[in-house]
Protein backbone atom coordinates (compact mmCIF):
# COMPACT_ATOMS: atom_id res chain seq x y z
CA UNK A 1 0.00 0.00 0.00
CA UNK A 2 2.68 2.60 -1.04
CA UNK A 3 1.37 5.75 -1.80
CA UNK A 4 3.25 7.34 -4.59
CA UNK A 5 2.58 11.15 -3.59
CA UNK A 6 4.01 11.92 0.43
CA UNK A 7 1.75 13.56 2.22
CA UNK A 8 1.10 14.57 6.09
CA UNK A 9 -1.54 11.66 6.73
CA UNK A 10 0.38 9.15 4.99
CA UNK A 11 3.39 10.00 7.29
CA UNK A 12 1.14 10.25 10.61
CA UNK A 13 -0.53 6.76 9.27
CA UNK A 14 3.27 5.34 9.05
CA UNK A 15 4.32 6.50 12.19
CA UNK A 16 1.48 4.92 14.05
CA UNK A 17 1.94 1.19 12.42
CA UNK A 18 5.31 1.76 13.56
CA UNK A 19 4.41 2.53 17.29
CA UNK A 20 1.63 -0.23 16.93
CA UNK A 21 4.39 -2.59 16.03
CA UNK A 22 6.88 -1.72 18.83
CA UNK A 23 4.57 -2.02 21.09
CA UNK A 24 4.13 -5.63 20.38
CA UNK A 25 7.83 -6.13 20.64
CA UNK A 26 7.36 -4.32 24.00
CA UNK A 27 4.82 -6.29 25.51
CA UNK A 28 6.33 -9.68 24.18
CA UNK A 29 9.77 -8.94 25.51
CA UNK A 30 8.33 -7.84 28.92
CA UNK A 31 5.93 -11.66 28.85
CA UNK A 32 9.31 -13.21 27.87
CA UNK A 33 9.44 -14.06 24.39
CA UNK A 34 13.31 -13.45 22.87
CA UNK A 35 13.69 -10.27 20.76
CA UNK A 36 13.32 -11.74 16.54
CA UNK A 37 16.44 -10.68 16.16
CA UNK A 38 18.45 -12.70 18.52
CA UNK A 39 18.99 -16.09 16.75
CA UNK A 40 19.66 -14.13 13.57
CA UNK A 41 22.38 -12.47 14.92
CA UNK A 42 23.83 -14.96 17.16
CA UNK A 43 23.77 -17.50 13.82
CA UNK A 44 26.07 -14.61 11.71
CA UNK A 45 27.62 -14.52 14.44
CA UNK A 46 28.75 -18.32 14.41
CA UNK A 47 29.19 -17.83 11.07
CA UNK A 48 32.00 -14.86 11.38
CA UNK A 49 33.53 -16.49 14.10
CA UNK A 50 34.59 -19.83 12.01
CA UNK A 51 35.84 -17.79 9.08
CA UNK A 52 37.73 -16.36 11.47
CA UNK A 53 39.16 -19.22 12.81
CA UNK A 54 40.53 -20.26 9.11
CA UNK A 55 41.86 -17.31 9.07
CA UNK A 56 45.72 -19.05 9.42
CA UNK A 57 45.01 -21.12 6.25
CA UNK A 58 43.94 -19.23 4.49
CA UNK A 59 47.60 -16.53 5.27
CA UNK A 60 49.73 -19.86 4.79
CA UNK A 61 47.73 -19.96 1.15
CA UNK A 62 48.32 -16.47 0.41
CA UNK A 63 45.12 -15.97 -0.40
CA UNK A 64 43.26 -13.33 1.74
CA UNK A 65 41.53 -11.85 -0.96
CA UNK A 66 39.35 -15.22 -1.26
CA UNK A 67 39.38 -15.08 2.74
CA UNK A 68 38.10 -11.20 2.67
CA UNK A 69 35.60 -12.64 0.05
CA UNK A 70 34.20 -15.09 2.18
CA UNK A 71 33.55 -12.72 5.13
CA UNK A 72 31.57 -10.58 2.40
CA UNK A 73 29.43 -13.29 1.60
CA UNK A 74 28.38 -14.38 4.50
CA UNK A 75 27.62 -10.80 5.73
CA UNK A 76 25.62 -10.42 2.81
CA UNK A 77 23.64 -13.65 3.08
Amino acid sequence: MENPRPSLYYFVLQLLRSETERTHQVTEQLEGHSPPCKNKCEDLDKRIYRIIERCPDFKEEGDMLDYLRTIGHDLAG
